[in-house]
């Protein structure tokens, strides 16, 4: 099994604290030397690294097609090469490592949630913002809302989600209780 940089680092703070820190109990120590050490995450902040990690996936999507469009291209010029060579050994290896590439694209898609024709990681981070919100509510109408300061609405003259104080509608008015 191997140990990731973040869980390495985590294990040299709690042994640092251990052998440096007060009597408390272990777990105590192991605690307060990770909070120290900014090692620990909020259940919100790490949803929002969902959420964050999502958008740039989703920003960086079109660039990598992109970049796997010409890496395409150039083994199929490269295999035609070889074709027009006479190489047919030459050509079968070049398509060969086309499909090998081909197939660990695929593997990445799937391990990133981005398989073409699926918008997984978009919905993942959706409910896992909606998950982050304590005490949320969705309302018959379908907003979004805490009852309290903030809602999520659905502005039909921009046919877009919006944010408006809980007490508004979409358009900026006041709900009285009905949309």
């Amino acid at each position: 099994m191997t140990i990731s940089t973040a869980a390495l680092a985590a294990r040299h703070v709690i042994e640092s604290a251990w052998r440096n820190g007060p009597s408390y109990d272990l777990a105590t120590i192991a605690a307060f030397a990770l909070e120290d050490a900014q090692l620990l995450q909020s259940p919100e902040v790490a949803a929002e690294l969902v959420v964050l990690r999502a958008r740039v996936a989703e920003l960086e999507r079109p660039a990598v097609l992109v970049q796997r469009a010409e890496v395409r291209e150039s083994y199929r010029a490269l295999a035609a090469q070889a074709r027009g060579d006479g190489d047919a050994e030459g050509e079968a290896d070049v398509l060969a490592t086309l499909q090998a590439r081909e197939a660990h694209w695929r593997w990445e898609d799937e391990q990133a949630g981005t398989v073409p024709g699926t918008e997984r990681s978009r919905w993942e981070a959706i409910a896992a913002a909606l998950n982050a919100v304590p005490a949320i509510g969705i309302d018959l109408d379908g907003t979004i809302t805490d009852h309290a300061e903030w809602s999520v609405v659905w502005d039909r003259r921009t046919e877009r989600w919006v944010v408006a104080a809980a007490d508004e509608d979409a358009t900026g008015g006041e709900t009285g209780g009905a949309r």
